[in-house]
């Protein structure tokens, strides 16, 4: 393709598929840990992408391809402890969500993707130390995937931000049992309000047909054996602190 786009520079067929290639190679290397090489890959489809919608500001296919090489471009900012053009790059994915939103408000693929941001940024602010800010996202992204779901349970990309978003809110409610000190009743209130979290996020993973690596749209939202692995350790917690309790 890369060939193609060089002989015909008009073919924007070519050049848009040499951009999806670029973020996908950008994918496999961030998930390979090569962060770098990542960058170079996901900063090429960005160029590309935005060419293409010169012509066309309302291309569906190219917004949702730029609005993904923004929501992995900012992962990929945050594992390079640059948070700040993180933050800024997950705002741009966000802002081409809501732009497209408002053009076709009946299009509920829009609104998913939008739920799918929230619950990328919820991670994020969560990684960074910003409760509210990660709990509101997260909370966002959950109605909104309810929502969706509410109106067709077959759909899968919803249960997948469902999943991350509730664990999210449990690793959340984790941390905040394991910065108590003292008040055993209330380490095990906020332990069971995680595992609740957690038995909501399995419960999601349980409606997803054959969880992978990547969602459906190209998403990374980990997998259920994390939400296992916490379930189990807030099980133990609780356990530890109720025998604490009984002496």
């Amino acid at each position: 393709m890369q060939a193609l786009a060089k002989v015909d520079p008009n073919n924007g067929d070519a050049r848009l598929t040499v951009g999806e290639g670029s973020s996908n190679v950008g994918t496999a290397l961030f998930k390979m840990g090569r962060l770098q090489e990542a960058l170079s890959g996901f900063d090429q489809a960005v160029a590309i992408f935005e060419k293409g919608l010169t012509a066309d500001p309302r291309q569906e296919g190219v917004n949702f391809d730029l609005m993904l090489a923004h929501v992995w471009r900012a992962s990929l900012l945050a594992a390079l402890s640059d948070p700040a053009a993180a933050l800024d790059e997950y705002q741009k994915a966000l802002a081409i969500d809501q732009r497209l939103t408002q053009i076709d408000p009946g299009n509920s693929d829009w609104r998913e993707t939008m739920a799918g941001i929230r619950a990328k940024m919820g991670d994020f602010f969560r990684r960074q130390g910003q409760r509210h800010p990660a709990q509101e996202n997260y909370r966002q992204a959950i109605a909104a995937a309810r929502d969706i779901l509410n109106a067709d349970a077959s759909k899968q990309e919803p249960h997948y931000i469902l999943a991350a978003a509730c664990f999210g809110m449990g690793e959340l409610c984790s941390l905040r049992a394991q910065r108590m000190s003292g008040a055993l009743k209330q380490q095990i209130n906020d332990w069971n309000e995680a595992k609740s979290w957690y038995q909501q996020s399995a419960e999601a993973w349980s409606q997803i047909r054959s969880p992978g690596a990547l969602s459906e749209e190209g998403f990374d939202w980990g997998s259920p054996a994390d939400t296992t692995r916490a379930a189990a350790h807030c099980e133990a917690a609780i356990s530890s602190l109720r025998t604490l309790a009984a002496r």
